[in-house]
């Protein structure tokens, strides 16, 4: 099931994608994005979505880069 979630073509996939690929566990970056290692693994599997501000936390703590086009 992680492997299907993380394959999702969504931000959350790629999310997902981005989780695995990093080199932080799992409880210390469930600390640093303010959830509990049980929901970000709930998450990964895709079994959980996560509130708005935890995925800003979880984004600036991968480093990564959010970036939204609006269609035209």
């Amino acid at each position: 099931r992680m492997r299907e979630a993380a394959e999702e073509a969504t931000f959350s996939g790629k999310l997902r994608r981005a989780i695995h690929r990093g080199d932080r566990d799992l409880i210390s970056l469930a600390e640093v994005a303010g959830t509990t290692p049980v929901h970000l693994s709930e998450f990964l599997a895709g079994d959980r979505t996560l509130r708005s501000d935890v995925l800003d936390r979880l984004v600036m703590a991968l480093g990564a880069k959010l970036v939204v086009s609006e269609a035209q």
